[in-house]
């Protein structure tokens, strides 16, 4: 056999020293076999213990594997002594690494090893705090055999196959890793450094798979460095810290595979490949639909409270920080320098590959996968890699497939391409607020066949030729662009295509362009006017190790008398921004900490509330306020909803009073709210009012069906009635006169009728209503004798609700008097309708 093995593993000699030759998966395998016997697992379980646990102690500096290992003086000097000695680590374990060791050729595998809430297993360093980490050198040792337990969501991912990890964590739970270094380097073998068929490396790997939902996994003040995987492989256990879901053996026994109660702090990582950190690619990746994912699909599938934070990451292979499959994650006060080093015609397209851009050539920064309510707040990336665009990323930020991404307090500066992208359709209800952006290249806003994406209040500092709006997709998504200061810093003013076609724009200010958007309220400067603007912009510094350089963007705050104070609209703050305060998540203030006034400012910075006046204003994060010619009313109150309730869930002006009423008479703060109560907004003689209306309830759809003017085949009017938001009834894609823009509900009977939900396509604008009319039937012929009801919506992807007077009526017509489109045809379409009634108590 030895024989054997030196010819699969013989060395490359004579050849240049500085060429980097990494090996394959099965060679390693059989070379680390014969020098250092069968791959096995070390023989820890968990057992019920108190709080007070034993010491390991292990040191390269004066241990010795004849010691006892339960002290300082009687150190082992090998990892491997617990396997060894047979030991089985019980809750409250510690085991200690001396600075200044180095453990090399050497890993540390733990198996179904679970400390508990009162009595985490620990590992973490001792000795003298002048001396450096101990460092783990793997060099591609540490091997075991990775396997999902089934294939991924793309058939062009590796979901098998053997890993090296210095430090593993199969089935582990509250366990915390403090303050160790490691490395896995390549060793130089026959295969090349970027060949297909290259070893995955992990610094620190963690599966669950056969223990149900593994809590309290603690990773703080690690310094992980070349880590030397392949460049390739997307989601196998390959990178600096990348968690992963298997399959269970036997679901029903041992539950769900999953994680809760995760932190990633204040680790230090460079030259890992192919990822930073991710967490977690799972078996149980079908759960999450390639449309919105409720919060219920989330919670029993995906993982749940996971922070990743004050972590420092350079020369990333690939992507710097992604969360997976996530409920909520928070991801904040990160710097990410230099990710997708290796996304590039050099190092991408090793022996193996095939074709002149090679299946995931693409990488961002930090970003989600499938996640439900991601939070990225508080973080800085530059540096970003796009060599030239053949990365097909290379952006700070990237909303990609999920539902309800918010980036919101981020430094973006210098990233090859471009700011932050939305990437393709399943892209859902993605937001970017008050973050600032600063000489990023390529495209600032990269909107990918999108649905709608709300850009509020950002301040984008745009270098010489950069457009504003760009696609690496073929076509443009939606975007609605609000309360925006977008500050062209080249030499001339320039000509922009805003692509209009698909995106709104309304409130911002544009600097040094020659041409802006039509909008309502957009305001125009020049560049000598924008030097009224701001402080000093521009002048944004650069973060490192020691952390991010947020406090150096003060030149973005705004001057006094800036045109930019008090010039914004209002729009809403997503709803469980607020459910995540007590995770450290901020709704209700800017950039800078300031909080956000009800008149707001253009840009990241919000001056003092203060100066805004005494307009009667009244906003919400959780009702529906509609103020135009028809009368103002607050909607979809939940029933059951108290006065007092409701008053807290209202911002009016400072010094305002705000009273409901019943009939002209005062309600108590207990009385439950009813659909036509008037709310009073009362402030040095001036008065506004509001009606009251409650949440509607939707009728059940079954049965019904549904006939459109016009409709392409495939995109019938049934597709507004299936409950699908990934199909819509569409018109003849030749186009349709504006009289064929309808469809006609038919419920089947009688039934009063006071809401209707309209719910646009999730992506690009053709066909989206702007201006609508709905009229009712009783029998199908005379639509006249019920009044109808008209109004007009924005041009965006979002969900729009009508309430109206109840009707009687079996059928409802909803026309698009007036329709978007990206061209000169006219469209007409629908992803969903609903028809319902307004309770009124």
């Amino acid at each position: 056999m030895e024989d054997n093995v030196s010819t699969a593993l013989r060395m490359k000699r004579g050849k240049e020293v500085m060429k980097k030759r990494w090996l394959t998966a099965f060679a390693l395998l059989i070379g680390i076999t014969a020098t250092i016997g069968a791959l096995s697992w070390l023989p820890i379980q968990a057992s019920a213990a108190g709080s007070e646990g034993t010491t390991y102690y292990f040191s390269t500096l004066n241990g010795d594997n004849n010691n006892s290992g339960t002290s300082q003086e009687q150190a082992w000097a090998s990892l491997n002594m617990l396997e060894e000695k047979n030991i089985t680590l019980q809750a409250g374990d510690k085991v200690y690494l001396e600075r200044g060791s180095i453990f090399n050729n050497e890993f540390l595998h733990l198996r179904e090893v679970k400390g508990t809430q009162d009595a985490p297993i620990v590992i973490d360093a001792y000795g003298d705090s002048g001396k450096a980490l101990p460092v783990i050198n793997t060099n591609g040792q540490g091997i075991w055999y990775q396997d999902y337990g089934t294939a991924l969501d793309n058939a062009q991912h590796v979901y098998r196959g053997y890993v090296s990890s210095s430090i593993l964590l199969y089935d582990c739970e509250y366990i915390e890793i403090s303050n160790i270094a490691m490395t896995n380097r390549n060793l130089d073998i026959d295969v090349e450094y970027n060949a297909r068929s290259m070893m995955n490396r992990t610094g620190v790997a963690v599966v669950a798979q056969n223990g149900g939902t593994l809590d309290h996994i603690y990773l703080k003040g690690l310094d992980i460095q070349d880590v030397e995987g392949n460049v390739q492989d997307k989601h196998m256990n390959n990178g600096g810290i990348y968690f992963t879901v298997f399959k269970p053996e036997n679901e029903g026994s041992t539950g769900i595979a999953r994680y809760n109660d995760v932190r990633i702090e204040d680790c230090y990582l460079k030259s890992v490949n192919r990822w930073g950190i991710a967490l977690a690619y799972t078996a149980y990746h079908a759960k999450f639909p390639d449309s919105t994912i409720s919060n219920e699909a989330a919670q029993t599938y995906g993982m749940t409270n996971v922070f990743i934070r004050n972590n420092y990451l350079e020369d990333v292979g690939g992507d710097a920080i992604t969360t997976m499959y996530c409920y909520r994650p928070v991801v904040e006060y990160n710097v990410a320098n230099g990710a997708a080093s290796q996304i590039n015609a050099k190092d991408y397209k090793g022996e193996g590959t095939t074709g002149d851009k090679p299946f995931g050539c693409v990488a961002a920064s930090v970003w989600p996968w499938k996640c439900k309510d991601a939070v990225f707040q508080y973080n800085e990336v530059y540096n970003t890699h796009n060599d030239g665009g053949w990365n097909g990323d290379g952006q700070a930020w990237d909303a990609d497939w999920g539902d309800g991404t918010v980036y919101q307090y981020n430094y973006s500066h210098d990233n090859e391409g471009g700011c932050f992208m939305i990437c393709l359709q399943h892209a859902y209800n993605s937001v970017f607020r008050y973050n600032i952006s600063q000489n990023d290249s390529t495209g600032i806003i990269v909107a990918a066949t999108n649905p709608n994406a709300d850009i509020y209040n950002n301040t984008f500092y745009i270098k010489e030729g950069v457009p504003f709006v760009y696609t690496n997709s073929g076509s443009y998504g939606a975007l609605d662009v609000k309360n925006n200061i977008i500050y062209y810093a080249g030499s001339t003013p320039k000509d922009e295509n805003w692509q209009t076609g698909t995106c709104g724009y309304a409130n911002n200010i544009f600097v040094n362009y020659n041409n802006v958007p039509a909008g309502t309220n957009n305001i125009q400067l020049s560049a000598a006017e924008g030097a009224s603007l701001m402080v000093d912009p521009g002048k944004g510094g650069t973060g490192n190790a020691q952390g991010n350089a947020l406090n150096t963007l003060s030149g973005y705050q705004l001057k006094d008398g800036s045109p930019a104070i008090n010039a914004g609209t209002m729009v809403e703050t997503p709803a469980f921004l607020f459910e995540m305060e007590s995770q450290g998540v901020h709704a209700d203030q800017d950039f800078f900490g300031n909080p956000i006034g009800l008149k707001p400012d253009i840009g990241a910075f919000e001056s003092d509330p203060a100066n805004e006046g005494d307009e009667l204003l009244l906003v919400s994060s959780v009702y529906q306020i509609t103020e135009d010619e028809t009368g103002n009313s607050v909607n979809s109150i939940p029933k059951n909803t108290t006065v007092e309730q409701f008053l807290a869930k209202i911002q009016y002006t400072s010094g305002a009073t705000a009273q409901v009423t019943r009939k002209g008479v005062p309600m108590e703060p207990d009385q439950a709210i009813e659909g036509g109560d008037i709310l009073t907004l009362s402030l040095a003689g001036k008065q506004k009012q509001y009606t009251l209306y409650l949440e509607p309830e939707y009728y059940e759809r079954t049965g019904w069906t549904a006939t459109a003017g016009s409709a392409q085949t495939g995109e019938g009017a049934e597709r507004a009635l299936d409950g699908k938001l990934d199909t819509l009834w569409h018109s003849n894609w030749d186009g349709c006169t504006q009289d064929e823009a309808w469809i006609c509900i038919d419920m089947k009977q009688k039934q009063t009728v006071s809401a209707l939900q309209y719910v646009p396509r999730q992506s690009q604008v053709n066909g989206l209503i702007l201006e609508y009319k709905i009229e009712f039937s009783k029998d199908g012929t005379d639509w006249s004798t019920i009044p109808s009801v008209t109004g007009t919506w924005a041009k965006d992807n979002t969900t729009k609700t009508v309430t109206f007077a109840p009707v009687e009526a079996q059928y409802v017509r909803l026309t698009g008097v007036k329709t978007a489109s990206d061209g000169a045809l006219n469209f007409v379409s629908a992803a969903e309708i609903y028809l319902g009634r307004v309770a009124m108590q």
